[in-house]
């Protein structure tokens, strides 16, 4: 297939592409402030920082479906359906000069994808790691034993409020 001609919809996408790869970058940036609230235990700062997480990750699915009606324009434009519009097909494909920064954005949002799942995963190793320490002193001053278990009128088993261990020594 030979290579397109410039554009106004194919700057319109450059545009939004950046703007995502921005948004990508802002959301790693508030996932390792989540990590490192979570690595130093400061459990005050982990609700603002998940909703700073959360309000990241609802202006990249604005940044996305702007960029999905773009990529749908620019295909009626080209003749060829959405899902053949990659950063990969517009490096290749697109005019001369924006071939690189296609290229550009492409390995730039594959890296920030890579980076933005490995900060995830440790994020979600510490929270993890978290809530086992908050178990693990829950069942220091509750008893986690069968002996809270009883029955209620109707014979049906009923979990009551577990005994305290507060009047045991820890």
């Amino acid at each position: 297939m030979q290579a397109m001609a410039p554009s106004p919809r194919l700057a319109t996408l450059e545009r939004l592409l950046e703007t995502e790869r921005e948004l990508l970058e802002t959301l790693l940036f508030k996932l390792t402030q989540a990590r490192l609230i979570l690595a130093a235990n400061e459990v005050r700062f982990v609700s603002q920082s998940l909703q700073e997480v959360q309000m990241a990750m609802d202006d990249i699915r604005e940044a996305e479906a702007a960029r999905s009606r773009a990529v749908t324009a620019l295909a009626e434009d080209l003749g060829v359906p959405a899902s053949q519009i990659t950063l990969e097909y517009l490096a290749a494909q697109g005019p001369e000069p924006t071939r690189p920064r296609f290229s550009e954005l492409r390995y730039r949002f594959l890296d920030l994808t890579q980076e933005i799942e490995k900060v995830s995963a440790e994020n979600q190793r510490l929270a993890a790691a978290g809530l086992d320490a908050i178990r693990g002193t829950l069942s220091m001053l509750y008893d986690v034993t069968d002996e809270g278990v009883t029955y209620d009128r109707q014979g049906r088993l009923s979990q009551g409020p577990p005994p305290m261990r507060l009047d045991r020594p820890l």
